[in-house]
């Protein structure tokens, strides 16, 4: 499990990360449980219905390989050729500055620094890149405990001036070298981090499509607030995240 505390409006919360048990006190505390893995649903908390596709790392990179969309395999391989580079442990400052761009083109909320560092060492940021220029960003949260990496934020270059299609490919190739590297370091689990539940919204159901293409198994994982934390959210409107 992964303890994440924050503070929002003055109001100090914690969030918890692949839990399989509750802490009894959290019934009473501003408390989130995300992607609970426990056996029973927490008593005297509140559900948020959450679904997300888990790849088996444990496969070894030909079976991933096999089981994503042929043409993501096909995009994958064609990227291989084009002298685009992956990264690794990329700077949080340079991390931030392009997703703020990004999110500014897109009209959705940036990537802050407290987020970033409030998951401590269990953050970890990646890079796709060709000739000095960005073409995607992965950050994923990852519980060494569980065995998880978890994709957590995205940004890609099409705001930038890139041609889409390469940074398309860049990105899908991105995600295949993420699952290389954290199947050598031992993780078993590659989680997408969520595909919106029958979305009305075509640009959700674009992103069920991108993830799905990529492979795994479809699983339930719910999120469960405390009282007091759906409350302050209330309240406040901060929302749950």
């Amino acid at each position: 499990m992964i303890a994440v505390s924050r503070s929002k409006r003055g109001l100090p919360y914690v969030q918890k990360w692949f839990a399989r048990e509750v802490r009894a006190a959290d019934r009473f505390s501003l408390v989130a449980y995300f992607q609970y893995l426990g056996d029973r649903p927490p008593a005297l908390f509140f559900k948020r219905p959450f679904v997300t596709l888990l790849v088996d790392l444990g496969m070894g990179p030909e079976a991933i390989l096999a089981g994503m969309h042929r043409n993501v395999r096909n995009e994958i391989r064609r990227a291989e050729n084009e002298g685009i580079a992956w990264e690794e442990r990329i700077d949080t400052a340079g991390f931030l500055d392009f997703h703020g761009r990004f999110s500014r083109e897109k009209g959705i909320d940036a990537v802050t620094e407290s987020q970033l560092s409030s998951f401590g060492d269990a953050i970890f940021l990646t890079r796709v890149s060709r000739e000095d220029r960005v073409l995607a960003q992965h950050a994923y949260v990852v519980d060494r405990e569980e065995r998880r990496a978890r994709f957590l934020y995205s940004s890609s270059g099409r705001f930038d001036g890139a041609d889409s299609a390469l940074v398309g490919r860049a990105n899908r190739w991105g995600h295949w070298k993420d699952m290389l590297h954290f199947h050598r370091l031992g993780m078993e689990t590659y989680d997408l981090g969520g595909i919106a539940i029958d979305p009305e919204d075509p640009a959700l159901r674009g992103i069920n499509e991108f993830k799905s293409k990529l492979g795994g198994r479809t699983v339930r994982e719910d999120h469960w607030f405390s009282a007091p934390y759906v409350l302050a959210t209330r309240l406040t409107r901060w929302g749950t995240r």
